[in-house]
């Protein structure tokens, strides 16, 4: 009897006939999402593929190629993807080329921000910014010993992991995570605020970090134009000693400055 198709027999035909009812299943189904429940998949695969790159970036094409290795989005066409896109310019920024807008290049549109006080921000989710240490980041940490490094050497750490999943990070090899900060984050995250002046050099113990210490070893009245020793004085008055350069370096401070405009943007950081 037909019933309005053709009933079709045989192994070979019969697994056929299933396939095709899989695929229509499967059409059915992201016809039937929305763009906001589309949208954390898409996410998640483009910021994986785009961080783990090394050029950083993917066009619109071979993004949309990669969507479709997920069952959900085996009907995502470029016209779909560059509209997902386009409603999350906080995730993403479009840069255009006269290739077409298939061959538009998409790369991220944020930055990680590091914590200046992880020790006194409340953790998350009051801070969002990553609790790492920036010399870390930029392979020049002194600590030789990273559990023993104050602010931290681990991007997976129990207060960034919660910050990456926000970001649809959370599954990306902390080694490549690494690699995109170093290529792609701009001055201004290594240097958020200038050095401050060593605490415990200035006590009676002194430091015992000597040349590992991040901190500039600097008589604290000095730098406050107030001591009253002068060069008598038992700390150090070298602002431009070998360690100290190199610390200002570091924090994007042009040493050839003249010493009392680099004396006035430490005070102003101690304000």
């Amino acid at each position: 009897m037909c019933h309005g198709y053709i009933y079709i027999t045989g192994k070979t035909n019969r697994k056929y006939r299933i396939s095709n009812m899989r695929r229509r299943e499967r059409g059915a189904t992201n016809h039937s999402l929305t763009d906001s429940q589309i949208f954390p998949t898409v996410a998640r695969y483009a910021i994986y593929h785009i961080v783990t790159l090394d050029g950083g970036q993917l066009t619109v094409s071979k993004l949309r190629d990669i969507m479709l290795e997920n069952p959900q989005l085996t009907s995502l066409s470029i016209d779909d993807l560059l509209r997902i896109l386009g409603k999350h310019p906080e995730m993403f920024d479009l840069e255009e080329t006269d290739r077409g807008k298939s061959q538009s290049n998409v790369v991220l549109a944020f930055e990680l921000q590091i914590c200046d006080q992880p020790k006194k921000c409340g953790g998350y989710p009051t801070c969002k910014d990553m609790h790492i240490c920036k010399y870390f980041l930029q392979n020049k940490c002194r600590q030789e010993q990273p559990n023993r490094c104050q602010f931290g050497h681990y991007l997976h750490s129990e207060h960034n992991l919660p910050i990456l999943r926000e970001k649809y990070m959370d599954n990306i090899d902390p080694r490549k995570l690494k690699e995109w900060i170093q290529k792609h984050h701009n001055r201004l995250f290594w240097t958020s605020r200038p050095p401050q002046v060593c605490t415990y050099y200035n006590t009676a113990g002194g430091c015992s970090k000597n040349d590992t210490c991040q901190f500039l070893h600097l008589c604290s009245y000095y730098i406050r134009r107030s001591c009253k020793f002068d060069s008598k004085c038992s700390r150090s008055h070298a602002l431009k000693s070998e360690r100290n350069i190199e610390i200002l370096r570091e924090h994007g401070i042009d040493i050839e400055r003249d010493q009392d405009e680099i004396i006035d943007i430490l005070n102003e950081s101690a304000t």
